[in-house]
């Protein structure tokens, strides 16, 4: 459920999407470098520490991740253990490019986009078309490879997901 207004964002929720990040990173095998976070959480990296008397960043309502596709045939198998790593770490398929996951009673929800020209933007790519066996999917958004040009490391600590 997506909030309408920032009143409705508190750190509990943002924690659980951090969770859902760090589960997320720490059990996809090999494409960890080839995943960037967009979206929501990512002022919460680049802006760090906040001046007293600021409000924090509202929060978010999804995980949002690029992903650096792998188009070459010796890939396939890579798409196959990228979605058992992730219905490993207790995601379920929600949607075409979306997964999910309950954390303390509360849905999470990661979307995976990517940009591509084997579909048109805002379709869903499937990696090989169904080819691969997996029920894997992107969101086509242009413009969403830049970030593998333009991104700041900021490496998740346990101490940010305690509290």
């Amino acid at each position: 459920m997506k909030a309408s207004h920032f009143s409705e964002y508190d750190e509990a929720t943002t924690l659980r999407y951090e969770r859902v990040l760090v589960t997320l990173i720490g059990d996809i095998g090999p494409w960890r470098d080839r995943i960037y976070l967009v979206g929501g959480l990512v002022p919460r990296y680049l802006v760090g520490e906040l001046p007293e008397g600021h409000h924090a960043h509202v929060g978010t309502t999804d995980v949002g991740l690029v992903i650096g596709l792998a188009l070459d045939d010796e890939y396939l198998e890579t798409y196959r253990t990228l979605e058992s790593n992730i219905r490993a770490a207790g995601f379920s398929w929600n949607a075409s490019f979306q997964w999910k996951r309950d954390i303390d009673g509360f849905p999470v929800t990661i979307e995976f986009l990517c940009e591509t020209t084997s579909v048109r933007p805002g379709a869903i790519f499937k990696p090989k078309g169904e080819s691969t066996g997996s029920g894997l999917g992107a969101f086509n958004v242009p413009g969403a490879q830049l970030v593998a040009s333009d991104f700041e490391c900021a490496p998740l600590k346990q101490s940010d997901l305690t509290g």
